[in-house]
């Protein structure tokens, strides 16, 4: 069932909430692209795990 609000976000960040329900204390990384064809050299992390990620490596954090 969905939560007030989900239908706005897009299927990454449906999948992204619904993982952190199950294992919230874990930093989630996921690899963006088409893997299939050739693209997704690089992974993202989200809201609170993006904050924490560059706070532990000291290093930004780009927001949009």
């Amino acid at each position: 069932m969905a939560k007030t609000g989900d239908e706005n976000l897009t299927p990454m960040m449906r999948q992204y909430r619904s993982i952190k329900e199950t294992c919230g204390d874990a930093i989630l990384m996921f690899r963006s692209g088409d893997v299939r064809k050739g693209l997704g050299d690089f992974y993202e992390m989200f809201e609170e795990d993006a904050k924490g990620a560059a706070r532990v490596l000291k290093s930004r954090a780009w927001f949009t």
